[in-house]
């Protein structure tokens, strides 16, 4: 179990791609994380720590038109280097 975080009660609407979406279960979680937004390719990285040496990186365009450009960047460019550039948000 993470801690700070709970299910929610009921399954949540996920977009799949801009017209598909699924019903799946989520969890709601509150506090500091850290975050960067990279503005000149339109993306935002988040860090989800699940462990002390396990975490999730959330990688999310600033816009859907741009999911495969992102996409794309999360396979060219090293996530490593992005997670130097994060900061308590």
């Amino acid at each position: 179990k993470m801690k700070g975080f709970s299910l929610l009660a009921e399954p949540q609407e996920f977009w799949v791609d801009n017209s598909t979406s699924v019903s799946v279960p989520m969890l709601s979680g509150m506090g500091t994380f850290q975050h960067w937004s990279d503005v000149q390719d339109n993306f935002s990285v988040t860090q989800v720590p699940f462990t002390e040496s396990a975490c999730l990186l959330l990688i999310q365009p600033h816009y859907a038109s741009d999911l495969d450009k992102v996409e794309g960047l999360t396979f060219q460019q090293n996530s490593l280097n992005w997670m130097k550039k994060l900061s308590p948000r």
